[in-house]
């Protein structure tokens, strides 16, 4: 990197990681790419934060010209509530920047320690740190942070009217209006939905943080929690956010205003300023008043180029080391500086003791701290013991109540395969009644069938029977006119007979007594027809009682259905099953009966046909004589 300020300017040496001591065994923050550590230096012992960072880590990510930038942007800020650097030097293995040293430690530590804080505390910090956000977007071109959070807002000094020092501009950038910012960096609880898609963010990017930063402050949570990155990234392009039922409705509504997935929307910062509730929250303690113009950087932004340092003015850096003046100084600053060692000697020794004083001060002041942090971390887990202790006793409810239960699992075993052999059991009737029902269902529909064909026989043997008495009737009427005629011609030969028609008359005479027996035939015969037809009568009547028996059954078998679709788990009645067995067994003896009503009927058929050709054939066979007579008469 470039040469510190203070050796370009001649006012000293390169400072040294020898020229410091550490004052923690440990690192006092964590920054974006090293570790912060509390010092004092050897000489003047005053004390800062030297934030180290490893060279080959910045090498190998190709960030040199990035640490550059942030180095000369942060040596020409200037503001109460932004970190000041104050100087840097390298070695071989790290960069080493020395910064002013806040006394209260992160706004992270303090959070964790009360929880959250109220709306009071909550407004003044926002307000701080908006004052910071509002001096680096004031730049030309303007400064975005990108990674504002609770880990780099540190505070001046121990106690409640401590204020916000914004660090760690280690993922801050440059806004370019011809360029739009793509990187993809940050925190994941505060990351932005332009930088999950990255389709570039502006200043804008600060605001969202803002947002989230607010609500940490209040609930002592990131409002975008889950237990994948996945998952988060979702509830932020969604902004999905459960807020308590007792969170402020002002500062939601603010939240909300800068939580906009549109970074268009949101609120500027003179707004947030502005909104009403900031403006309910008084002031815990002065802020400044701040003028902003448009300031230059210092610098080249252009990340492609190499920074282009400009050089450094008086105020923008620090010289550390004011006890060792150059080598290239005059001989007479050199002989003044001698004259006036026997004085400075007391001084120092005199600062030397402030100096011990203040140490003795600054251990109280980490004892103090520590004692809080102590109480709190005790009150914590006396919370956590008795919840610990709550969780227990109901644990130990629910081991009893699993040792009740397990005293009854042998009951509770038996009644269930007793339940389980009874459910199998009626089940098999189920299945066997079914299988009944079935066979029903087939012999219903064949008697169907049946009743279906006898109903159209019985149809055709009265059309027939029908078509018989009208042919009977209509040959009854002319034989009837016929021996009318025959004994009125009988009657006229024997008054006028004469031997020549003596063999005529006895021809007829022969004639009429066969028509005589033929009629007395006929006669009997028709007595067998009217018989018949009597027994088709009552084979008809048969026939409706039967049908009416089977259509009783049928609309009792139905019933017996619908009931059975509507019983539950099986439960069927004995009486009520045997007695739809009794009635099946009875509706498979209808088969039989029908079929012998259907063997009576063709038998009876066949009488009527047996008698019905004979005087047909006897009716044709006697027409045919009479017309044979009448010629002969003729």
């Amino acid at each position: 990197m470039f040469p510190s300020p203070s050796s370009l300017s001649g006012a000293e040496r390169e400072a040294k990681v020898s020229d410091f001591e550490c004052l923690t065994q440990k690192s006092i923050g964590e920054g974006a790419f090293g570790e912060v550590y509390k010092v004092r230096h050897k000489v003047t012992k005053k004390q800062y934060a030297i934030k180290v960072v490893n060279k080959e880590k910045v090498i190998s990510s190709n960030l040199l010209n990035q640490l550059v930038r942030e180095i000369r942007i942060m040596y020409s800020l200037k503001h109460p509530h932004i970190v000041k650097l104050y100087n840097h030097f390298e070695d071989e293995d790290n960069f080493y920047l020395v910064l002013e040293l806040a006394e209260g430690g992160t706004l992270w530590q303090r959070l964790a320690r009360y929880k959250s804080f109220d709306e009071p505390t909550s407004a003044q910090y926002l307000r701080e740190v908006i004052l910071a956000v509002q001096y680096l977007h004031a730049r030309d071109p303007p400064v975005i942070h990108r990674d504002i959070k609770p880990e780099n807002l540190l505070l001046d000094k121990t106690g409640r009217d401590s204020s916000i020092k914004l660090a760690d501009f280690g993922w801050s950038n440059f806004f370019n209006s011809d360029r739009t910012r793509n990187t993809y960096c940050g925190t994941l609880d505060y990351l932005a939905p332009e930088m999950i898609t990255q389709s570039g963010h502006t200043t804008s990017l600060d605001l969202w943080n803002l947002g989230v930063l607010l609500f940490e402050f209040l609930t002592g949570t990131a409002p975008f929690q889950a237990n994948t990155q996945t998952a988060v990234f979702e509830k932020i392009l969604k902004v999905k956010i459960a807020f308590p039922k007792n969170f402020p409705p002002l500062a939601k509504d603010l939240i909300y205003k800068l939580l906009k997935v549109n970074p268009e929307e949101r609120l500027s910062l003179e707004e947030i300023v502005d909104h009403p509730w900031l403006q309910t929250q008084a002031p815990l303690r002065p802020t400044i008043v701040q003028h902003l113009t448009k300031e230059p950087l210092p610098c080249t932004f252009d990340p492609e180029e190499l920074c282009e340092i400009k050089p450094f003015e008086k105020h923008e850096y620090k010289v550390l080391n004011s006890q060792n003046p150059p080598a290239c100084k005059s001989s007479l600053e050199t002989e003044l500086k001698q004259t006036r060692e026997e004085n400075v000697k007391y001084k120092t020794q005199l600062e030397q003791k402030e100096t011990q004083l203040q140490v003795v001060k600054d251990k109280i002041t980490e004892l103090k701290s520590n004692l809080n942090k102590l109480e709190g971390d005790c009150s914590a887990k006396k919370k956590l013991e008795d919840e610990i202790k709550l969780q227990l006793s109901e644990r130990n409810k629910k081991v009893q109540e699993i040792e009740s239960i397990q005293k009854n699992e042998v009951e509770l075993y038996h009644e269930y395969e007793d339940l389980k052999t009874k459910n199998l059991q009626k089940r098999t009737e189920l299945s066997l009644l079914e299988t009944e029902i079935e066979n029903y269902q087939k012999l219903s529909t064949e008697k169907q069938k049946q009743i279906s064909s006898l109903e159209h026989q019985i149809n055709k043997v009265k059309y027939e029977i029908d078509n018989s008495k009208h042919k009977h009737s209509k040959i009854n009427s002319e034989m009837t006119e016929e021996f009318k005629s025959l004994e009125s011609e009988i009657q006229n030969l024997r008054d006028h007979q004469d031997k020549s028609l003596t063999p005529l008359v006895e021809f007829s005479a022969e004639n009429l007594e066969l028509l005589k027996a033929r009629s007395q035939t006929e006669n009997r015969m028709l007595e067998q027809y009217e018989e018949a037809n009597q027994n088709l009568i009552e084979l008809e009547n048969r026939y409706t009682q039967l049908k009416l028996k089977y259509d009783n059954e049928v609309s009792n078998m139905k019933k017996q259905e619908l009931s059975l679709e509507g019983t539950e788990s099986l439960q069927i009645d004995p009486e009520q099953l045997q007695s739809l067995k009794q009635r099946l067994a009875e509706c498979l003896e209808f088969p039989y009966k029908n079929k012998a009503v259907y063997e009576e009927l063709n038998q009876l058929q066949k009488i009527l046909l047996a008698y019905e050709n004979p005087v047909q054939n006897r009716l044709v066979r006697l027409n045919h004589k009479i017309r044979n007579k009448k010629k002969s008469n003729n």
